[in-house]
């Protein structure tokens, strides 16, 4: 008996957060709080700072300028061709290096990579980023830069100037000293402005959700402390800390609102789903102000009434607005590739338009996808969904650069021109 609930204790606290266990974890430090050591426990092992590879992996190129005029580089040598051909970035896009690439390419969206998974105890997700570069073949044949978004007959990369921004650096072993160089990089990207003095907007490819933390405290960073709301799609509440780490792809939020970065009036929630959060939890979000659509509010109300609400909270209140996508808001069903899957998700019909509708806001400021892991994709059907999702919130801004509705649909898709 002892040992079920041990594991059960352990399952549950690493699947979920601390939730019945709850009792058992109440000397935890909130975030940005220093744990204290017990009498006894094992001392804590330094890192060697002295170690030649300590900060290779955040070491920047100092040429990465040399020789060249600041401005996008494109490493394809033929214009055209199949989408699985020619050197792996995303959709095929032009690499920028450095801000003044940034800003001498007059760029709207850079979208960076990031390569974590020590935030979720289950390994893989750190292969997404680049698994969405490379399989071009079977995320979509004819290219980036050919065919236009069919429901809007607009063509993101024709209206938008798009790179990519390679990776955010990521040291293999450490949480939680990624998420500070995270930070500085999605920081430098957002803090670029285009000739029309327009911030540049981080689109931020994962990677697990521990990203999201350093990805909206740089958009605090760039935009001011309590000005940047953030629209949360996930089956998870991602507001526990796990076996004492205070930062993890299951605690950040809690993180994000005690330290300042978002009010909780200015925060949504959409999707959750399973057994977490629990009754305190809830509790704690509703003392904070949250705006949350669980799954039980969508079998109740049905999904439009739930998206209707989901746009209208996202106009109201906050300055900027961000937009994090964890892939496990699909059920997995239709996209099995992520580290915890849960079912009674959304299906894509239902969020591509409402991720579309998002980021043709006035005030979208940034975007991350997170959590998918292909190496648990069988059938490639959740890297189609996750390219599709990055694609379907760059037409939303193109939508907007175009002075478009936010909901607009070309008459060629909805209307056949019959009475």
């Amino acid at each position: 008996m002892l040992l079920r609930l041990v594991a059960v204790f352990v399952l549950s606290t690493f699947l979920f957060g601390p939730g019945p266990a709850r009792a058992l974890m109440d000397d935890t430090p909130e975030p940005g709080a220093e744990a204290p050591i017990p009498k006894g426990a094992e001392p804590v092992i330094p890192l060697d700072r002295k170690d030649p590879t300590y900060d290779l992996w955040k070491k920047k190129r100092e040429d990465l300028s040399k020789g060249r005029e600041p401005g996008p580089i494109n490493v394809q040598r033929y214009p055209g061709g199949l989408a699985f051909q020619g050197i792996p970035t995303f959709f095929r896009l032009p690499v920028a290096l450095t801000p003044e690439d940034l800003s001498a390419g007059d760029v709207d969206v850079a979208i960076i990579s990031a390569h974590t998974d020590m935030g979720i105890g289950v390994r893989g997700a750190s292969r997404g980023p680049n698994d969405l570069r490379a399989n071009g073949d079977v995320y979509g044949t004819w290219g980036a830069f050919s065919m236009p978004h069919m429901h809007t007959m607009v063509n993101p990369f024709e209206e938008l100037t798009v790179v990519d921004y390679g990776d955010a650096p990521t040291d293999p072993l450490s949480t939680e000293r990624t998420v500070h160089a995270v930070r500085e990089i999605v920081r430098e990207v957002a803090s670029a402005k285009n000739s029309k003095g327009k911030n540049v907007i981080p689109f931020i490819v994962g990677g697990d959700h521990s990203l999201t933390y350093p990805n909206v405290a740089a958009m605090a960073d760039v935009y001011g402390k309590g000005k940047v709301g953030v629209v949360h799609f996930d089956a998870h509440y991602d507001g526990s800390l796990y076996f004492g780490h205070l930062i993890n792809h299951g605690g950040w939020v809690k993180r994000l609102i005690k330290e300042g970065h978002v009010p909780g009036k200015n925060y949504i929630q959409v999707a959750l789903r399973g057994y977490y959060p629990d009754q305190e939890s809830f509790e704690w979000m509703r003392k904070e102000g949250f705006r949350y659509h669980p799954m039980a509010e969508v079998e109740k109300r049905g999904w439009d009434a739930v998206m209707a609400d989901a746009l209208k909270e996202a106009k109201d209140g906050p300055e900027y607005l961000y937009v994090s996508f964890d892939i496990d808001t699909i059920d997995p069903g239709f996209a099995p590739g992520t580290g915890t899957p849960e079912p009674g998700g959304l299906n894509p019909r239902e969020v591509f338009p409402l991720i579309r509708q998002l980021c043709a806001q006035k005030n979208v400021v940034g975007f991350d996808l997170v959590e998918y892991a292909p190496d648990r994709d069988p059938g490639y059907v959740t890297g189609l969904i996750a390219n599709r999702l990055l694609r379907e919130c760059l037409t939303g801004l193109a939508l907007r650069k175009k002075g478009l509705a936010e909901d607009y649909l070309s008459p060629l898709t909805t209307d056949d021109g019959r009475e």
